[in-house]
């Protein structure tokens, strides 16, 4: 892994420290020409009250992870970094993808929800790097998520 992309996955991985979901959370950062276009991490969406005040409705309805995120009052780290971000600096960009369970371990297996995927996609980014607790990381080319959605 070259110097840039290890240095955006630490970045991402501060990002998802931040979040403020029960289960998990993600950080996400979105280059572009080795330039930092925007950050994003999990959290509610403005002026909503935090999860760890009102509870989590996922877990109080016994729902399994990576289930019915349309209950969730989170937004995607994803999302966030692509709310934020100039729409013109997507075209073409990378995003680095970090995942965190509740104890603030990296995730085993952390990977892109297909609401983010249809996301992604229309927004013009071209690839996401994903690191995993195997430290080992996971390249994927978003033109294959289209055949995914």
């Amino acid at each position: 892994m070259n110097a840039f992309n290890e240095s955006m996955l630490k970045i991402a991985e501060q990002m998802a420290l931040q979040g403020t979901c029960l289960r998990r959370n993600y950080g996400a950062v979105i280059t572009n020409a080795k330039e930092i276009v925007s950050t994003g991490y999990s959290n509610v969406p403005k002026h909503c009250r935090p999860c760890s005040e009102v509870g989590c409705k996922r877990t109080q309805l016994n729902i399994p992870s990576g289930e019915r995120y349309e209950l969730c009052r989170s937004v995607h780290a994803e999302q966030h970094a692509l709310i934020h971000a100039n729409p013109y600096l997507l075209k073409g960009s990378t995003l680095f993808l970090v995942g965190v369970d509740s104890n603030k371990k990296l995730l085993e297996k952390p990977f892109v929800c297909d609401i983010c995927k249809k996301l992604l996609v229309d927004a013009g980014v071209s690839k996401v790097i994903i690191l995993p607790a195997s430290l080992r990381p996971i390249y994927e080319d978003v033109d294959t998520y289209v055949s995914q959605i």
